[in-house]
């Protein structure tokens, strides 16, 4: 099973995570300083992209769909899928139209 990296164009600031997913994985081609929140809920989790190169990364676990990522670098993000009854399913991209253009302030 694996997931294709996509190309730097297509990474974002902001995605809405759509799906329950056992690990998130978010990938950057930068260092960036990124924060994870539940919508209603205040307060957010942040977290450093860390690396060398020109990869640079982050793993959370337990994600909830309608969690939202913000990144102060562009990045793409990566989980796997966890249905209702909490068997492990397939591998999804986190592509989402952009709420925003610019990323967001860390």
């Amino acid at each position: 099973d694996g997931t294709s990296f996509l190309p730097s164009e297509f990474f974002q600031a902001e995605v809405v995570i759509p799906l329950k997913v056992e690990w998130l994985k978010i990938i950057s081609n930068s260092s960036a300083t990124c924060s994870m929140q539940i919508p209603g809920l205040k307060g957010a989790k942040a977290f450093p992209l860390s690396g060398i190169g020109h990869v640079f990364e982050a793993t959370e676990v337990g994600v909830l769909a309608g969690q939202v990522v913000q990144c102060s670098a562009h990045f793409m993000a990566v989980g796997n899928h966890v249905d209702e009854r909490g068997n492990l399913q397939d591998e999804y991209q986190m592509i989402a139209v952009p709420i925003s253009k610019e990323p967001a302030d860390a």
